[in-house]
Parts: C-alpha cells; structure tokens; sequence
C-alpha cells in the first residue's frame, strides 16, 4: 500500500474519558462546582439594594473569575481537589530526621498506619488458630484453640526506615511492602557516537529486538552526580609539591584550574540501571510466589545481558546481590549524603550504632543501610536538589554574571512552558545568594546565548521571538537587576554553536558589553551579529 492510500483516523480528543459534557470540554465535577460556587457568590450580590450596573460590576468582579477557576480547575484537578491536597500538605508539612523531630503530629506510612493502633495503653492479643475434631462414632465436635507465639518485631534504630516501603531483599530481588517483586541491574553504558555507522546500526537494531521480547514492566533509571576529582586534584597537588622546575610548575598550576573549572561546571558522572517488575501468572500456588518471582527476574536479567552484550554494553552481575542492591538503592535515596561517604562507611556506622545499642548485627533491618537522614515534607529542598541534577550552573568572574540552564528554552506557546525551570531556576539563584555576595546591576546588558549542538542540523535553529524569555528574566531580575526596564536594562539575543544544546544568561554592565563581544568571538566557531 502506498503512503498516500492510507486510512487517516482521527481520535477525537477524550474519547475514553466519562463524565464530561460539551464534548469532552468540561467535566461534571467542575460543571457542578462552578455552579454551587457561582450561587453561592451571585445570590447575595443580586439582593444588595444597589443599581442593576454596579451589581452586573460586582458579579464580573467576583463571580465571573471563581466560576471560569472552577471551570478549568487547577493543574488538572478540580478546584475542590486542589484546595483539600493544599490543605493536607500544609498539615504535613514538616522535616524529619532520626531523632524523631517533627514526627509528633502522627505523619505515618500507609503501611504504618494500618498497624497504628487507636489506643496504645490497650493490650494485643495474641493470634491464635482454631482446630476442629470430628468424633464419627459418638458424633460430636470437638473444638481446640491454640494460641500462637508472639512475633518479636525488630524497631530499626533509625526510625525513617519505616518510610522506605521494601520488606527484604533476597537474592538481589527486592520485594516491596505491598508485595511486588523489583531487580534492578546496572549496565555498563557505550559511547554510541564513536561507533562507525555500521555499528551505531546493529547497536539500534539489536536493541529494538531486546525491547521485543522485554518484560512489560520494565524502566529505564539514569543516576546523574557531579563527578569526584578530588582524587585527581590530590594527585596532581602531589605532583606539583615535588616538581622543581618553573615551567612545567606552571603548567600543572594551570591544569589544576583547568580541572577545578571543569569540575564545577561539566564534569559529572552517570550510572544507568534496567529496573524489572514481577508479573505474577494466573494459576500460581499460594506460597510459592517469592520463589517463582525470583526465578523469573533472574532469568530477565540474564536475557537482558544476553541482548545488550550485542549492543557492547555489560551488565554488572555482582557476586554480592543483596549487596549491590543496597548500595544502589543508597545512592538514590540518600543523593547528598552518597556524595561524601560511601556506601561501606554508612554500613560500618550502622553496624557500629547498632553495638553501641546494645542489639545484636545480626538482626540488622536492610532498611537502615539506605534510609535516609532526613525526610522534608516542606517542598523546599528539592528545588535545590533539582537546580544541581538539571546542572544549573552559576558563575560571577570579572564582572559577568554567567547562568547556564541544561537545555534550549521551550517556544512560548507550548504548554508546558518554562514551568519546569522556573522553580530550580529560582532555587539556584537563592542557593547561590546564601553563599556569596550578590551584585546589583542597574545600567546592565543581558545576552541570552541560545547554543545548538553543532552535530544536529542546523534547521533547529529557531527565531528569537519564539522563545519563552520573559519569565527566566523576571526571576533573574528580582535577584541581579535594580529594574529590568528599557531605561536600564538592554536584551540581547546570539545564537552559538557547541558541544550539546544549552541556554546561556550573561548579564554585565552596559560598559563591560563591548569588551565581552570581542573575547567571545574569539574562541567561538560561529556567532550572529547583533
């Protein structure tokens, strides 16, 4: 058949979703919600003594503007369901941390709740299990209640480990509080674009027949970190104490800047891992759950090494499972506590609190080696922790502020906009702000540097009233700029060749703008004349 023989259907936008009207325009619930809420603001409106004009102002004023919120609803939701969410967050709002602080409002897992009794002063009573006897001869039932022992439950010394919802890990399976059965595997990744063009070929097609034969439930997880050259900067500071000749002294003083640049700015580390659910098939025998779902991610994980070693990437099968789990699972909860100890030394500090409290090592819950220090509920934190993974990157040298963002900024119109960046956008600045002195410019110049990678067409290139500006310019300007309007502040837009797509915000005294035009077209291959 050929390309212009084919059926075109359109799937008309909410065709599975119920409870709308209008087409799928409006739902029910905001129907229903803007018309209570619109009676309810429009009725003693209508009853005050006052000119049917300056009533007509008044609804326009007020109940117009509550009816069109109730209508849309609000990030997806409707305008009930935001004000209760809002509600609960500001009533859990709180940090936790392993002194128990901030825990004395009630804030439990789910899975902790169920356990939470009522009433803690009342005694439980212990299980017990019926049996029943049958005497066929004098025909008469005999019933027998044995009660069971008590199951000793272990406390873990950090009490944030009865947040993390795994129950064990066994055999390098993790099996969750709601039993589910999860791998993970680490691969080992390639650089795909030093392959030839044959290569890059059968990588791509041997990775497509793995994704054939794929479990369903499968996830593909990047672990991102700024990379650790206080190693190399060590052994280079060596190097550099027994050197005695000036020159090459010189020489390794400005590669260790080099290094530092580099590892302030660029240089990080990336760890992927293939995550695996268990499926559990209809027909299995009660009981034999764990053993079958181990036996099925184990065989997945194999296939899985068989496939990629094709597409020259490794898996990692570490003698160790239970281990390795652990430690990967340390690194995704505990991000910043990861960066300066290892995963060995929070085990050892374990296993030495543990002793200190008089508890023996064996009865050590696999929780503690990965539960975090803290937990906030606050909403703030992770801004910050999002601005440093996205790789906002901030530096003031020589009188320029220079801000780099991770990524092109998005067309205006586009939905989700700059929201993305905006948060850890404006996280970044005050981070920054708290560690440093921040200028004030007030006669400034801001150049927005679009940069393109140079390695992708050059039809990409877009024009400069399509992106989304304002808004990063706003955040930018409530912390660096005394006014950001025409009479002190000229924009500035070029667009740059480099290594990977990025936003780059210079901002600079209107006198320093000249100066930096000229050292920029130096060391660039191609810029846009402004």
């Amino acid at each position: 058949m050929r390309q212009d023989e084919r059926d075109v259907y359109v799937i008309p936008p909410n065709f599975i979703e119920g409870g709308t009207l209008m087409g799928g325009m409006i739902r029910t619930r905001n129907a229903i919600e803007a018309g209570v809420l619109g009676a309810l603001t429009a009725l003693p409106v209508l009853r005050l003594e006052l000119s049917l004009t300056a009533r007509i102002i008044i609804l326009c004023l007020t109940t117009l503007p509550l009816v069109l919120v109730a209508l849309i609803g609000i990030g997806g939701q409707s305008l009930s369901q935001f004000v209760f969410q809002f509600f609960i967050w500001l009533r859990n709002r709180r940090v936790l941390d392993q002194s128990g602080a901030g825990s004395k409002k009630g804030l439990l897992p789910s899975w902790a709740q169920k356990e939470h009794t009522a009433n803690p002063d009342v005694e439980e009573l212990p299980k017990s299990r019926r049996r029943f006897q049958v005497d066929m001869k004098k025909w008469e039932v005999s019933q027998h209640k044995t009660f069971l022992e008590r199951e000793e439950t272990v406390k873990p010394l950090n009490p944030l480990a009865d947040y993390v919802p795994i129950d064990k890990i066994i055999h390098g399976v993790i099996k969750t509080r709601d039993r589910r059965y999860v791998k993970v595997v680490e691969v080992v990744p390639v650089n795909f674009l030093l392959r030839s063009a044959q290569e890059q070929r059968s990588i791509i097609y041997s990775f497509i027949s793995y994704l054939k034969i794929a479990p369903v439930k499968v996830q593909f997880k990047v672990l991102t970190k700024r990379a650790d050259i206080d190693r190399h900067v060590e052994g280079v500071r060596e190097e550099l104490a027994r050197e005695t000749d000036p020159h090459c002294r010189m020489l390794q003083e400005d590669y260790l800047r080099l290094i530092r640049d580099l590892g302030s700015r660029e240089a990080i580390t990336r760890r992927f891992f293939l995550i695996f659910e268990h499926e559990p098939m209809p027909g299995t025998k009660r009981g034999q759950e764990e053993e079958e779902a181990i036996a099925s991610l184990q065989t997945a994980a194999r296939t899985a090494a068989n496939y990629l070693r094709q597409c020259g990437n490794t898996v990692l099968m570490p003698e160790e499972q239970d281990e390795a789990v652990a430690e990967i699972l340390y690194h995704i909860l505990c991000r910043r506590e990861s960066n300066e100890h290892p995963f060995a030394e929070k085990a050892k500090r374990v296993v030495a609190e543990y002793l200190g409290a008089g508890r023996e090592p064996d009865h050590i819950l696999v929780n503690e080696f990965y539960a975090p220090a803290e937990i906030d509920f606050t909403h703030g934190r992770y801004l910050t922790s999002a601005s440093l993974m996205m790789g906002i990157d901030i530096q003031y040298t020589d009188g320029i502020m220079e801000i780099t963002l991770p990524s092109l900024l998005p067309k205006r119109k586009r939905r989700p906009s700059s929201e993305f960046l905006l948060d850890p956008f404006h996280a970044a600045l005050s981070q920054y702000a708290r560690e440093h002195p921040m200028p004030q410019f007030k006669h400034c110049v801001v150049c927005f540097s679009n940069i393109y990678d140079r390695e992708l067409p050059e039809r990409r290139v877009r024009d400069y009233d399509n992106l989304e500006l304002k808004r990063l310019l706003d955040v930018a300007a409530s912390f660096l700029l005394v006014d950001d309007s025409g009479l002190l502040c000229d924009a500035y837009h070029t667009t740059e060749l480099g290594e990977a797509d990025c936003t780059r915000i210079s901002i600079m005294d209107s006198g320093r703008f000249a100066d930096w035009l000229k050292e920029r077209e130096k060391v660039l291959d191609s810029i846009t004349d402004l």
